[in-house]
């Protein structure tokens, strides 16, 4: 894992998603919580967030440095293995695919993040349904203004024949790009479906 610049921030980079640590302060006192999640990189934006996961254990106060050296220890052990267990869920689009298939449409980001992995492996139809429901949110609210222009620009690309996974690569390179991440080939980053294009819902 890597440390985001000088911040409570660690990640592992899986070219197409990171694994996002953070060793979360408190406002009243010192020590650390512990936040795990994967970040989907398929909407491009220059910051971070918890898409799926979240906070993953309690918070544990500083003392003094005896003491906290054994807190850091367990904290730093269990985003060890909340991360090594995100890599093994979330081994390939398809496998994310299928598993945002499952997620309700109550929120419009669900609905994001599921149509474009399903973009990702070909699976057209399951993204247009994903985005209707999207397009069809009532909030006015500026986030879902842009929101749904992104949408609207996406389905446009995708209807004018350019390739489905090509549209969501670009969004991963922007993405990269504006975090300050290495650039990767988007295009490798689908082969390791082996053919598979669409997802069973």
């Amino acid at each position: 894992m890597k440390r985001k610049g000088r911040s409570r921030v660690w990640f592992k980079d899986n070219g197409w998603w990171l694994g996002v640590v953070e060793f979360q302060p408190s406002s009243w006192s010192k020590g650390s919580y512990l936040n795990v999640a994967a970040m989907w990189l398929w909407n491009a934006k220059n910051y971070w967030s918890f898409d799926e996961g979240g906070r993953v254990e309690r918070f544990h106060e500083f003392k003094d440095t005896n003491q906290f050296a054994d807190a850091a220890d367990t904290l730093a052990v269990r985003a060890r293995d909340e991360i090594l267990a995100l890599s093994q869920k979330f081994l390939s689009p398809a496998v994310v695919a299928a598993h945002l298939a499952r997620n309700s449409d109550e929120n419009p980001w669900n609905s994001y993040h599921a149509a474009m992995a399903a973009l990702a492996i070909g699976d057209v139809e399951h993204a247009r349904k994903r985005f209707r429901t999207l397009l069809a949110f009532k909030d006015h609210a500026p986030f879902m203004v842009a929101l749904k222009a992104k949408v609207r620009s996406i389905s446009d690309q995708v209807a004018s024949g350019t390739e489905p996974s090509a549209v969501v690569g670009q969004e991963i390179t922007q993405t990269r790009a504006l975090l300050k991440l290495s650039p990767v080939d988007a295009a490798p980053l689908w082969l390791a479906e082996q053919g598979i294009k669409k997802v069973s819902i």
